[in-house]
């Protein structure tokens, strides 16, 4: 496959067909460092093929601004002095966003270097086996490090050397062996995009999808009861269901709880939801109280995370497609703040987490109006993304998982998806397979149709893990 076309293929895979080229497809350069041989010319080319992103050939520009090849360089003047150029380089790429930065094989040698690479950018290391650095270089004069070296006995002792400063710099790590240049752009794509949500210990969005387990009770007594189940079992957070609480519109009782809850589970992660009997919670709730009771436990200082419906403010309407059109521009409800955006906006002010959500307890939408819902999330500023939606079939089942695996591909934050009831509950198994980052267990009384156990879903995820 020649470059042209791999670079339509990764355009069509990752950018929407409205995406303008002019609009940067990461507010970031991307930094390739590796040792010599490892494709990082031949990534950024496609990188710029695909994207249409600068590519910044360190060794180019520094040839072409002291007039002389590398050889001559390091013969004349020495390596430290080429070292010093490589360093004032990337000092001056800092300026720069959206640029590919193919770095020589030695740049990452320098911490002062890692340093400036950092300020604006992403390491990327790619790492090949000696036998194919030797394959791709054995051609090559314009090594001077390889004079008169060039085996596999002499590259593996200079990549195990470095090694340990490659890995210790690098925010990603992508084996180049065996893969295609289109293979690998994906991949770089794919992990650079993703937006990890780190709270206390736990990343969400990274690896095994995590397992939150929902308190519901009517009573503080109830809750505290079921945080007591959750404390020795193999979860990673878990979700107070305010909407199950009789006196959640009380802030003082609310307090009262979270305090308590805290005490029983000091280390993990919390979440908060109130769900909306419109999405399948236990009360009714005035959009003025829904508020009211999201602020409430924001001043707490108690939660991680808060759940903040999408449709919120479009209460009113019979369903939720009509409370937002299938346009990927953003609408005037869109743009003025409304509750949504203004539950967002004071969570973080809190150093509290957003987990935007939408449930439809009727039906599996289309799968463009699954992509529409999550990427209005992503759009009005959610730390991750959540819809679940209720399967009429088996194919309605397909449907949400063709819908997360291509939002997982294109999403910057992490995305959470579900088929509900017995039917759907493949879909709470398989997230790492297709991009959902967290599944919802129970311990007890589930909160919502085909919810598993969690011993029997840490194991299933285990399983499907060990065969990836």
């Amino acid at each position: 496959m020649n470059e042209k076309e791999a670079g339509r293929l990764l355009r069509e895979e990752f950018l929407p067909r409205q995406h303008d080229m002019g609009e940067p497809l990461f507010p970031y350069n991307i930094v390739l460092v590796g040792f010599m041989g490892t494709g990082k010319s031949t990534i950024a080319a496609l990188m710029q093929e695909a994207f249409g992103m600068e590519v910044i050939e360190m060794d180019q520009v520094i040839v072409r601004q002291q007039g002389m090849s590398i050889p001559e360089i390091f013969e004349k003047y020495g390596e430290e002095y080429f070292r010093d150029l490589e360093t004032q380089l990337l000092i001056d790429m800092q300026n720069r966003s959206n640029a590919v930065i193919s770095c020589g094989g030695g740049v990452a040698l320098r911490e002062r270097n890692v340093t400036e690479m950092k300020k604006n950018g992403r390491v990327v290391l790619l790492t090949a086996a000696p036998g194919t650095i030797l394959e791709r270089v054995k051609d090559d004069d314009n090594r001077p490090l390889l004079r008169g070296h060039k085996d596999v006995e002499y590259i593996s002792g200079m990549m195990e050397e470095r090694r340990p400063k490659y890995e210790a710099e690098a925010d990603i790590i992508v084996s180049t062996d065996g893969k295609s240049a289109l293979d690998i752009c994906r991949e770089i794509v794919l992990k650079c995009r993703k937006n990890p949500v780190t709270v206390r210990n736990i990343k969400i969005g990274e690896g095994t999808p995590k397992i939150c387990v929902p308190l519901v009770g009517r009573t503080k007594e109830e809750i505290l009861a079921e945080a007591e189940k959750v404390k020795g079992l193999p979860v990673d957070m878990a979700e107070w269901r305010g909407d199950w609480f009789s006196a959640v519109k009380d802030p003082e009782q609310v307090r009262n709880v979270l305090t308590a809850l805290r005490k029983v589970l000091p280390d993990l992660p919390l979440l908060f939801t109130f769900r909306t009997s419109r999405e399948g919670g236990e009360q009714e709730i005035s959009i003025e109280e829904y508020r009211s009771v999201n602020r409430c436990v924001l001043k707490t200082g108690l939660v991680d995370l808060i759940d903040v419906e999408l449709f919120i403010d479009g209460a009113a309407s019979d369903s939720p497609a009509e409370a937002l059109t299938l346009s990927d521009e953003p609408s005037a409800s869109e743009r003025a703040e409304g509750t949504v955006e203004m539950l967002i906006r004071e969570a973080h002010a809190h150093g509290v987490k957003v987990i935007v959500s939408n449930h439809d307890f009727e039906m599996t939408p289309p799968e463009a109006e699954i992509l529409h819902r999550l990427r209005a999330m992503e759009r009005i500023g959610a730390d991750i993304a959540k819809i679940a939606v209720m399967p009429l079939s088996r194919k309605d089942v397909l449907t949400l998982l063709a819908a997360t695996e291509q939002m997982y591909r294109t999403a910057a934050v992490p995305v959470v998806t579900m088929s509900m009831s017995g039917q759907g509950a493949i879909s709470r198994l398989c997230g790492e397979v297709f991009g959902s980052a967290i599944t919802f267990g129970s311990a007890g009384r589930a909160s919502a149709p085909g919810q598993i156990a969690v011993e029997e879903l840490r194991e299933a995820l285990r399983l499907i893990h060990a065969s990836l």
